[in-house]
C-alpha cells in the first residue's frame, strides 16, 4: 500500500502483516536507515469487498538525524467484474519531519583559538522550530485483467495531494509537493511452474522523477504433502529517471513457505554517488506473514484471489 493506496488488502490473504528493515549507505559514518510496519485486512460489508491497514514508516538520514515519521491509515474497495477488478484505494496520515542541530556545528561556531569549529560556542543562527507536523491524503486506483495466463495491472496513485506545509521556519510557506506513481505490471505463466513479472513504476514531484524498471522471475512447486505451495523468486531492477543516468541496480530475491515469506534486496550504485559509497547502496529486509481463518467453509469464501 506505500506504492498504492488500492493495494490496501489487495493480496491472497484474509489478513497480513508486512515488517521492513533498510540500511542505506552503510559507508558513511552514520548510515541512512529505514523501519517499517504495515498491517492489514480483509472484511465485507454487504457482500462487498473492502481492505482496511496502515502502516508506520520512520527513517533517520545522516549527522544531522535528520528524521521522518509517517503513521497512515489505508482504506481500499475492491470490486471484480467478470475478468477485470478494479480498486479504489484513499489514505490519510501523520506526517513529522524533525532536525537535530546538537551534532552540528554552523559557520560563526568556528574558534579561532582552537582552529576547530566549537559547537558550544553561541550561533547567531536561530531556528524556531525543529520539527514540523503536518495531515497527508493519498489516493489511488487500480485496473486488473485476468486472461488465462497473462494478467495485466495498471495503477494510477497520487500522494500529499492537501500539500501539507513543510518548513523549519514560521516564515517559510514550502509545502511538500504532490507525488505522482504510474505503475504497471503483467504477470505472465510460462509454464505451470514458472512465472515471469515485468514491472515498470515512474515517480514524479515537481521537477523530480524516478524510473524503477525490471523483471522477476517466481518458481512454484511443494516441497512435500505437508506443506502449501510455495515460491522462489528472483528479481532484477534499474533505477533510472529522464533527464539523469541510471542510479542503481537492484538485485532481489526471497522464498515463500507457507503463509511466511522473506526477501532480501540489494541495491548496487552506479552513479556518481559511487565514489562516495563504493558502489554500497542499500541493503533491504522484508518478513512477512499472511493468515487465512481456517475456521471457514473455504469453499464458499467470497474472498478475491489475485
Amino acid at each position: 500500500m506505500n506504492v498504492n493506496p488500492a493495494n490496501t488488502s489487495n493480496c491472497n490473504a484474509d489478513w497480513q502483516i508486512t515488517n521492513i528493515y533498510r540500511t542505506q549507505w552503510k559507508n558513511i559514518s552514520v548510515p541512512f536507515k529505514t523501519y517499517f510496519l504495515q498491517g492489514e485486512k480483509q472484511f465485507y460489508v454487504f457482500n462487498k469487498n473492502f481492505g482496511g491497514g496502515f502502516f508506520l514508516l520512520h527513517e533517520n538520514s545522516g549527522v544531522l538525524k535528520f528524521s521522518t515519521t509517517q503513521i497512515v491509515l489505508s482504506g481500499a474497495y475492491h470490486e471484480k467484474i467478470n475478468f477485470n477488478s478494479f480498486h479504489f484505494g484513499f489514505q490519510i496520515g501523520y506526517l513529522s519531519k524533525a532536525l537535530s542541530f546538537d551534532a552540528v556545528t554552523l559557520p560563526d561556531q568556528y574558534d579561532v583559538y582552537s582552529g576547530y569549529f566549537n559547537s558550544q560556542l553561541e550561533s547567531g543562527d536561530y531556528f524556531s522550530n525543529e520539527n514540523t507536523n503536518n495531515l497527508v491524503l493519498n489516493t489511488g486506483f487500480i485496473w486488473k485483467k485476468e486472461y488465462e495466463n497473462v494478467k495485466p495491472l495498471v495503477g494510477f496513485a497520487i500522494y500529499n495531494f492537501n500539500n501539507p506545509r513543510y518548513s523549519l521556519l514560521e516564515s517559510s510557506d514550502n509545502v511538500v509537493n504532490t507525488r505522482k506513481v504510474i505503475h504497471t505490471e503483467v504477470e505472465i505463466n510460462l509454464t505451470k511452474s514458472i512465472r515471469t513479472i515485468p514491472i515498470i513504476i515512474y515517480n514524479n514531484q515537481r521537477k523530480a522523477s524516478e524510473i524503477l524498471i525490471g523483471n522477476m522471475i517466481k518458481f512454484n512447486y511443494k516441497l512435500g504433502d505437508e506443506l502449501k505451495v510455495n515460491d522462489f523468486f528472483a528479481g532484477l531492477y534499474f533505477r533510472t529517471g529522464f533527464d539523469r543516468v541510471s542510479d542503481a541496480i537492484i538485485l532481489s530475491g526471497g522464498f515463500e513457505i507457507q503463509n511466511l515469506t522473506l526477501s532480501l534486496s540489494y541495491d548496487y550504485t552506479v552513479s556518481s554517488v559511487k565514489y562516495i559509497n563504493s558502489n554500497a547502496g542499500a541493503i533491504e529486509i522484508m518478513l512477512r506473514y499472511r493468515g487465512i481463518y481456517t475456521n471457514l467453509d473455504k469453499s464458499k469464501r467470497k474472498c478475491v484471489r489475485f
